[in-house]
């Protein structure tokens, strides 16, 4: 790669230590001992074939799931789930993004008030995403995410387990969701469900937390860096670390 020669697990440094803070590459110089330029070559040059090895993993971690779909199902019985054969958590979330030249209004996501490109992930109680899909542009809905990464047919084999949506989701045959509650048996089980559904939504605030420039706007640039490579970095380092 134009001549830049390294050790790999020196490109994996330069990869953590760039996502894990919002560090220009003139801040990092000194410590690799390589100029911007070759720095910044080096940190796409590795995610780029991290991703391409993991890329299939994050999509949908069945190696993970099936071996342990039992143990998920009693870990959420256990939290005290009133429905039964649920194994994980699916919900959108959105990476805000520095405003583009061109197509603004389709990536602007009216809920969050910014710019944004969407992601799908399915999260289990461990923590763990073992489904992450995306991105499309900011303004889409989570059923279209939903329709559009065809996880509904690759989970068919995962027979008599479901996985619990919010209200953005519709039942069918492996996605389950209350409808707004009437009776006072609903209400209830919906709150419930939502306290345990917690889990999806600490694992949007971990990824800011370890990889803090994922969380800096003005450098996530869709029309000059793949932002969603970076994400999807975040995402795998954050569970192997």
């Amino acid at each position: 790669m134009n001549k830049n020669k390294f050790q790999s697990f020196k490109g994996i440094c330069i990869v953590l230590h760039h996502l894990a803070y919002p560090s220009l590459w003139r801040d990092l110089v000194t410590v690799y001992g390589r100029s911007e330029s070759s720095l910044s070559q080096i940190f796409h040059h590795m995610v780029d074939i991290v991703l391409n090895k993991v890329n299939a993993i994050l999509y949908l971690d069945k190696n993970h799931l099936v071996p342990w779909l039992q143990d998920v199902l009693n870990a959420i019985e256990s939290a005290g789930s009133p429905i039964q054969s649920i194994v994980g958590f699916i919900d959108g979330t959105v990476q805000p993004i520095s405003c583009p030249t061109s197509y603004q209004r389709c990536v602007y996501n009216g809920h969050k008030w910014c710019h944004a490109i969407k992601f799908q992930y399915v999260v289990t109680p461990d923590g763990l995403v073992s489904h992450l899909w995306g991105p499309l542009e900011g303004q889409r809905h989570d059923i279209t995410l939903l329709c559009m990464s065809w996880l509904e047919g690759n989970f068919e084999d995962f027979e008599g387990f479901f996985i619990y949506g919010d209200p953005a989701y519709r039942n069918s045959k492996r996605f389950c969701f209350f409808q707004p509650a009437i009776m006072d048996v609903q209400k209830e089980v919906n709150k419930r469900m939502s306290f345990i559904r917690e889990a999806v939504e600490w694992e949007f605030c971990d990824v800011i937390k370890y990889f803090a420039f994922m969380d800096l706007k003005k450098q996530m640039k869709i029309q000059k860096t793949l932002v969603k490579n970076m994400y999807k970095l975040a995402i795998f380092f954050q569970h192997i670390s």
